[in-house]
């Protein structure tokens, strides 16, 4: 999932945008550290990691 998110944010983000989150989105991207590209993603519609829906 942490890939596919990293994905969408460096298709939908902009440079400046992905600049924020991390000083390296496509040396991230290439090395695999799909972290904080998620994790832009995620903030850019509004949402953090770990505020899922919880399953019982």
């Amino acid at each position: 999932m942490e890939r596919l998110l990293a994905s969408r944010a460096l298709h939908r983000l902009s440079y400046g945008e992905l600049l924020v989150h991390t000083p390296d989105p496509f040396g991230d991207w290439a090395s695999g550290r799909y972290d904080r590209l998620a994790r832009a993603e995620l903030a850019s519609v509004g949402l953090r990691p770990g505020t899922g829906v919880r399953r019982s």
